[in-house]
This record gives structure tokens, C-alpha cells and sequence, in this order.
């Protein structure tokens, strides 16, 4: 199976920017938790902050399986 953890990540509160909150990223690959931190870093630079918004997981197909194994 690829190595996955479960991970957290800090990030600002859709209604406070300066309150950081910490968000569950759930089971990532550290390549997948570097994409998915970037792409959030990008929605919070546009301010498009909002109580719940998505972000796209890029894998291989071995990667995908274990990853809606892991995150079902």
C-alpha cells in the first residue's frame, strides 16, 4: 500500500482571516498534502474563503484506490 498519513493543516477561519483553525485533510500521500496545502494557500490569497470549500487530489490510479479506501 502507498505511504499514506492522516494529516492536519492550519488554516484561516472563513469568517476571521487572522484565526486559524486547524483543518482535517484526512488520509494524503506527503506529495498529495503538498498540492492540496498549495491549492488552499491559492483560495485563501483570492479571498474566497468560505465555510467549506474543495480542492483537487492528484494521484496515480494505485494511489486513488488506497485513497477512497482510506477516506471512506
Amino acid at each position: 500500500m502507498t505511504n499514506f498519513q492522516y494529516y492536519f493543516h492550519q488554516a484561516p477561519c472563513f469568517n476571521s482571516k487572522n484565526t486559524k483553525v486547524s483543518t482535517d485533510l484526512g488520509w494524503l500521500t506527503a506529495a498529495m498534502k503538498e498540492d492540496v496545502v498549495a491549492q488552499m494557500a491559492a483560495i485563501v490569497a483570492q479571498g474566497k474563503v468560505e465555510p467549506e470549500f474543495s480542492v483537487n487530489v492528484t494521484c496515480t490510479k494505485e494511489e486513488a484506490r488506497d485513497y477512497l479506501l482510506l477516506n471512506f
